[in-house]
């Protein structure tokens, strides 16, 4: 499905790296265009649409596939091109080879085959679905006796009401995150196409097959090219390998013996690495495949179906070794559609394995859909933009496709770039679904909102602005965790990128909005520490009272009192109260200072009390406060309904320096996981002086973004640097 684990993780291809130059295209192209000069050509419109689909929600995934075909019937397309798994979901995970029998997927393509020849059975359809197929007469050694009986990844063509070809894959993706030779069997090249019986009784090509459209011996053909099986030869710096392409690319051996009009190729490509990913697509995909055939069109899914990760949702059009179209990316529409007129000559060369009536008509030539803003940015930028555009998506899909009423996300806002950039991921979240679908849009797809009524009522008498700020509020939640180590700059810094506030040179800034709350835990420390040292209170206070550096303690007047009806349990508190304060002043002695923990308090600890004066404790009080931190967002995010999120970057995760029940445990998922630190830091300058495409900068984000990361662990130390996470 997508490259190889060792590609995944190339998060810095540049468009300077890019070594599969246009003279190599070129030279391929003018070669077809040789062999085609004196045949006559068929303007095709071709719509390429990439749907945000769930994991077998079949209601839902049928829903988006029939919109998709109203529009291609409304814009008067020849051939549909839906991407690989549709119907299903790509990131089912062992879903997928519990499909034992066809039934339910069987239903599913008759319903959309009925409801495609209503609309217009001119129409020819390419819906990839899962579909198990075996010969049990045959030998048992034989691949398609089917031994461990996991289905095929096929792409159904559909027209006229009826299935007329599936195109099995061949080539099956085992990334770290694909893993699909254990959800299907891969089609072996060397069996060509076959004849299956479908249960209707139909019996149509599956493997390979080439299929002819047109009428009158005027045909052009359709092939598929599905998602891994163009990858052969093809590096992570986009040079090409041309033995292992013109060898373990089928369709540069098909295409010595047959004209391929028209080669499609479904894709559920995940989006990394987010800079440059489409590049590869492009050079490595498309721009090559053209070459072999008279037009070829990438497609990939959108969004997130359930999964780690949101795709971009790319539609790319490729002619003679050139793009000349390309839908929009991220789309947060749950049918993205784009489509193009191309000029395709008719097939003269080889044969097909069926040949269906088609309707040609003569289109003018134009395009539908067109780039995002953010496409027109350039180098190092991009990758600002790919990044918080998939993690926005993402964060969109993972809320609205709860099954239970989420009402929305809460981040442990630290003051840092981490959080900081978290909770600027949720507000464009917010921001980008509503500027594309409208708030009335923005609720159809969460009407299990709280804030619903209210948000639509100050929507039509105060417009859309005044409502999105409004479910920011209901939805966002930011909290602000200090102990007596926290300082005053992250506290700042924090609220002023929530609630806006004023910068250094008197500006006022509107922060990004949600809902900002301090809570501090140092009593929740302090707690925790006594815990641990696991102190027997009572025989500590007899201990203090026979203690004589401690005369107080065992005064006769205190001592008399305590025996009067009642009291006894205030003089317990009393001396409770003065034993712990004993043990924090201990605790938070300063560093490299000797404080004595007096006798009757330490015989009595199970274990040894930590203190700031001892280096040897230094790790063990810096990690107590980040999981003091844990349990207060859980608790509100249990009570609000809301979904609590990490913030840890991966570079943390490659180089370990994480708190466990900070960094680690804070939240339940992680979105900025993927993103290293030195990308998070550009990110938030970039956003803060230039803003996402099409949104406003982020002049609140100045604070965060002057100050060096820290996690504010530490007791200050006046003879050594400030804490910062680098340092650490």
């Amino acid at each position: 499905m997508t490259m190889t684990a060792n590609k995944v993780f190339s998060y810095f291809v540049f468009f300077g790296l890019i070594i599969f130059t246009n003279s190599s295209v070129e030279a391929k192209s003018k070669i077809a265009a040789s062999t085609t000069a004196n045949q006559e050509v068929v303007r095709i419109k071709v719509a390429s649409v990439s749907l945000n689909q769930t994991v077998y929600d079949y209601a839902r995934n049928v829903a988006n596939i029939l919109k998709a075909i109203d529009h291609a019937v409304k814009d008067n397309v020849d051939v549909l091109a839906l991407q690989e798994l549709c119907l299903t979901g790509y990131a089912a995970d062992d879903y997928h080879q519990w499909n034992k029998n066809n039934e339910t997927v069987w239903r599913q393509i008759q319903h959309i085959a009925a409801y495609a020849k209503a609309r217009n059975p001119n129409l020819i359809i390419s819906v990839g679905a899962p579909w198990h197929y075996s010969d049990k007469k045959l030998l048992a050694n034989d691949p398609l006796y089917n031994i461990n009986n996991r289905p095929y990844n096929v792409q159904f063509v559909i027209t006229h009401g009826r299935v007329v070809a599936m195109a099995a894959k061949s080539i099956l993706a085992d990334g770290p995150t694909e893993y699909e030779p254990r959800q299907f069997n891969a089609w072996p090249i060397t069996k060509g196409t076959i004849m299956v019986k479908l249960p209707d009784g139909s019996e149509v090509p599956f493997g390979k097959p080439v299929v002819s459209f047109g009428a009158l011996k005027k045909y052009a053909t359709l092939f598929h090219e599905q998602c891994a099986e163009g990858w052969p030869g093809i590096n992570d710096d986009l040079t090409i390998i041309v033995k292992e392409q013109d060898e373990a690319r089928y369709i540069a051996t098909l295409s010595k013996t047959t004209d391929l009009s028209l080669v499609l190729n479904p894709s559920a490509s995940r989006p990394q690495p987010a800079l440059n990913k489409e590049q590869i697509r492009i050079k490595g995909l498309a721009l090559s495949g053209s070459t072999y055939a008279g037009a070829y069109v990438y497609t990939n899914y959108l969004g997130s179906e359930s999964a780690i990760y949101a795709a971009e949702g790319s539609q790319i059009y490729a002619q003679n070794g050139k793009v000349i179209h390309h839908g929009q990316r991220y789309n947060f529409n749950d049918v993205s559609y784009s489509s193009t007129v191309m000029e395709l000559p008719y097939a003269l060369k080889g044969k097909s394995h069926t040949q269906i009536e088609h309707s040609f008509i003569n289109h003018a030539l134009e395009n539908k859909s067109e780039e995002a803003d953010f496409e027109q940015v350039k180098g190092d930028d991009l990758v600002h933009e790919e990044f918080m555009r998939s993690i926005a998506l993402w964060l969109r899909d993972y809320l609205a496709k709860q099954s239970w009423p989420a009402q929305g996300y809460l981040i442990s806002l630290s003051g840092g770039a981490d959080s900081g950039y978290g909770a600027v991921a949720l507000a464009m979240m917010l921001e980008l679904d509503v500027k594309q679908e409208g708030v009335v849009g923005f609720f159809k797809r969460f009407p299990q909102l709280k804030c619903k009524d209210e948000a639509l009522r100050i929507f039509e008498k105060e417009g859309a602005e005044a409502a999105l700020d409004y479910i920011k509020k209901n939805l966002l939640a930011f909290i602000y965790l200090p102990t007596e180590n926290s300082g005053s700059i992250t506290l700042n810094a924090a609220r002023t990128l929530i609630e806006g506030g004023v910068l250094p040179d008197g500006t006022k800034v509107k922060g990004i909005g949600g809902t900002f709350t301090v809570h501090n835990v140092q009593r929740c420390l302090d707690e925790y520490i006594i815990t641990h040292a696991s102190i027997d209170m009572q025989k500590t206070i007899k201990d203090a009272e026979a203690d004589k550096s401690h005369g107080g303690f065992k005064s006769w007047i205190v001592k008399q009192v305590s025996k009067l009806p009642g009291l006894s349990s205030v003089y317990s508190g009393w001396m409770e109260k003065k034993i712990k304060e004993e043990v924090l002043r201990y605790v938070n002695a300063e560093p490299g200072s000797k404080p004595v923990l007096p006798s009757y308090i330490q015989k009595n600890c199970i274990r040894p009390i930590p203190t700031w004066s001892n280096p040897k404790d230094d790790l063990t009080m810096q990690n107590y406060q980040a999981r003091t931190r844990l349990v207060v967002p859980w608790a509100i995010a249990n009570q609000e309904g809301k979904i609590p999120l990490v913030t840890s970057n991966a570079s943390e995760a490659a180089l370990g320096y994480t708190t466990a029940g900070g960094d680690m445990h804070m939240g339940g998922v992680n979105p900025i996981g993927g993103i290293p630190k030195s990308t998070i830091k550009k990110s938030l300058v970039y956003f803060e002086k230039r803003g996402l495409a099409g949104l406003k900068p982020i002049p609140a984000l100045h604070y965060i973004n002057v100050q060096e990361p820290t996690a504010e662990l530490r007791k200050a130390d006046p003879t050594k640097p400030a804490q910062t996470d680098e340092g650490d």
